[in-house]
């Protein structure tokens, strides 16, 4: 059975713990609707977008990928990866999603809507060959948040708001990126209308 989690007892148990409180960062959100190659915006920091295999480019308060036949990534990269991610995306294409534990093009996690499959699902891809490690709620046209979360040595995946219920080990490389994955194709269908992240006290993002 899924289980629906609160987002907000989740933010509170590291103030149960007596952590440290966590740093949130909107990299995307509907104040960016000037338009323009998303690897222009300056971020916090002095910061930057880096595409991969595609363009990628605000409109209309979204964020929109260029035609491309190869998956195209938009990333992040962070000396320590984020605790947390959560994104919004609608009219999803097949193969489009989020990326996370980005190594390399043909090293990295994602929760996509695969070719062919109308359910979401966590692909796990290592030297070019992807594998499903699990399977979500039906594909929806709408607005779908997607929520990555590093948690006591596993990493939880919800769509909004409901979680996959499988174990996933967090083997999630150090310095590895994350962000937006366009699969083959995804010409401005795709649309990312937010992504945020969650970093532990000294998480911050690399320069880009």
């Amino acid at each position: 059975m899924f289980a629906v989690i609160s987002v907000a007892s989740f933010r509170q148990n590291a103030a149960d713990r007596d952590e440290p409180a966590p740093d949130t960062q909107e990299w995307i959100s509907n104040a960016d609707a000037g338009g323009g190659d998303l690897t222009s915006l300056t971020l916090r920091g002095g910061r930057h977008w880096n595409a991969v295999n595609a363009a990628f480019s605000l409109a209309n308060g979204a964020v929109v990928a260029s035609a491309h036949e190869e998956p195209g990534f938009a990333l992040l990269a962070f000396d320590a990866a984020p605790v947390e991610i959560v994104a919004t995306v609608t009219g999803v294409a097949p193969s489009s999603g989020i990326v996370f534990g980005f190594v390399a093009s043909d090293n990295y996690w994602a929760v996509v809507a695969p070719q062919g499959s109308s359910h979401w699902t966590v692909t796990r891809v290592s030297n070019g060959t992807g594998t499903v490690v699990a399977t979500a709620a039906p594909v929806d046209q709408g607005a779908v948040t997607l929520d990555i979360r590093r948690v006591d040595g596993r990493v939880e995946v919800l769509v909004d708001g409901v979680l996959i219920p499988v174990f996933i080990r967090d083997e999630i490389t150090r310095g590895s990126a994350v962000g937006l994955l366009a699969g083959p194709g995804d010409v401005s269908q795709t649309q990312w209308t937010s992504f945020a992240t969650t970093s532990a006290t000294g998480g911050s993002a690399s320069p880009g």
